[in-house]
């Protein structure tokens, strides 16, 4: 069975950072950790929709596999309920 069965299981103390492919990605655990105030990682499905509020400058001479770093506000039918979570998309 997949680790990701069970999402719930997989909120943290506050402050904890987790770092997961996209196979983790899930609304509801994000608001979950959210109110946990858990940072995490995770790549973005690329049917999910999202309204950029802020470009942020990306170092020179460092992570040039980054292509763009985001302040992001996710949109779409699934986030209704969701409307404070709010993302930084690198």
């Amino acid at each position: 069975m997949h680790d990701s069965r069970g999402l719930e299981n997989n909120v943290f103390k506050k402050g904890t950072i987790i770092v997961e492919d996209r196979g983790y990605f899930d609304f509801d655990l994000m608001a979950k950790r959210n109110t946990a105030d858990n940072i995490f990682v995770t790549r973005i499905k690329s049917n999910t929709h999202y309204h950029s509020t802020e470009e942020l400058d990306l170092p020179d001479e460092k992570d040039q596999d980054i292509l763009k770093d985001e302040i992001a506000v996710l949109t779409g039918k699934k986030l209704r309920n969701l409307a404070f979570l709010k993302l930084n998309f690198a």
